[in-house]
């Protein structure tokens, strides 16, 4: 519980608060599980379930704050004690050797991301580019950053496996991932529906965005190119 829900996430602009994980006590929870197991060999196998299960999570969590590399460093822990077990639902052939990191935490967001449809998909991806912009708003550059990653593998995963199903008209691709970017950002921008005043300023100004935030998205200027979340080819920057 303390690894799960040990860090408090203060939004200003809503006076609210939600709990989210304590990445830095993940080598003590599995130096804790590690104990465990040596001291109660009779029950090791359903210790050592809830233990993978908890090195899952901190992969996952840690790829989504940002912090790829001690991701892949607990990934590969997973590969080194538990090669055996599947980590991706109905794919009996996804054991850790066979599924990259990026694979692994796309994953995590969409289990069927193989077979799902393209409006499920879309709305999967913008999703992930909202919560990465309200990250940004509330000044979690982390979060922001390792979200807006995530969005990009998504939709470069899905993208990648239906380009083997070039003659099924049945799969279709996406928009283009600038497309869906500018549609989150849009609802996110709307004075009306979207964020409050104080988190969208924060936003044009993070994001070196052209207009006003008492104005729809862009009204002042529709020529501009916003900046989107990092690509996969060079570690993301700050704003």
């Amino acid at each position: 519980q303390a690894f799960e829900h040990g860090h408090i996430i203060a939004n200003p602009f809503e006076h609210t608060a939600e709990l989210g994980p304590n990445l830095a006590i993940i080598p003590k929870v599995n130096d804790a599980y590690e104990t465990m197991t040596r001291e109660d060999p009779g029950d090791a196998h359903n210790i050592e379930i809830g233990h993978r299960n908890f090195v899952l999570d901190a992969v996952y969590y840690l790829y989504e704050a940002n912090h790829v590399q001690q991701a892949q460093k607990w990934y590969e822990y997973v590969r080194e004690h538990y090669p055996d077990k599947t980590i991706i639902q109905n794919q009996p052939d996804s054991f850790p050797k066979n599924v990259s990191l990026d694979e692994f935490c796309v994953s995590r967001v969409q289990e069927v991301a193989t077979d799902t449809s393209q409006q499920d998909m879309t709305a999967a991806v913008e999703g992930l580019l909202i919560s990465s912009y309200e990250s940004l708003a509330i000044g979690d550059d982390d979060r922001y950053q390792g979200i807006g990653l995530l969005a990009r593998k998504m939709y470069e995963v899905y993208m990648r496996k239906i380009s083997q199903y070039k003659n099924d008209v049945t799969r279709t691709g996406l928009p283009p991932f600038k497309t869906i970017n500018e549609t989150a950002l849009s609802q996110l921008l709307d004075p009306v529906n979207g964020l409050p005043y104080g988190a969208r300023a924060v936003l044009y100004s993070q994001l070196h965005l052209p207009g006003n935030p008492n104005l729809p998205y862009g009204v002042i200027s529709t020529n501009s190119v916003s900046q989107t979340p990092p690509s996969t080819n060079a570690p993301a920057a700050s704003p």
